[in-house]
């Protein structure tokens, strides 16, 4: 799943990511780096409880992911589990501050996915 924005502003609830856990052979995964930055001052401002009314439900789902993930650290390790046809397990891997702006392949096929990098700015909730 690809993310222009931040963990914080995930549109998923936490009911919702809990249900998609308990898949039966699911494992979740998330890229360090990503998930770290997508945390800035901002983000960490939105989880506080005097900013808004979701603001705790929130934390509950950035404090769910990060102790329900395994994290990824580098662009091969994703590859690894994406093309790891030894495993009988399912692969949701959450990816955070990328905008896709390609699509890569023949008319019939997709292939890849071109990302770009982005970072989040502006004050709490923008």
């Amino acid at each position: 799943m690809i993310g222009r924005r931040g963990v914080v502003q995930t549109a998923f609830t936490i009911k919702e990511i809990r249900e998609v856990s308990k898949i039966q052979n699911l494992r979740l995964f998330a890229m360090r780096d990503e998930f770290e930055a997508s945390l800035n001052d901002s983000s960490q401002r939105e989880m506080h409880a005097d900013f808004s009314i979701n603001s705790r439900a929130c934390q509950r789902k950035t404090e769910f992911l990060k102790s329900t993930c395994t994290f990824l650290e580098t662009e091969d390790q994703v590859k690894e589990v994406v093309y790891d046809s030894n495993s009988k397990a399912k692969s949701f891997i959450l990816r955070y501050l990328l905008n896709p702006v390609e699509l890569i392949g023949s008319k019939n096929h997709i292939e890849a996915l071109k990302l770009q990098k982005m970072t989040l700015s502006g004050a709490p909730g923008s």
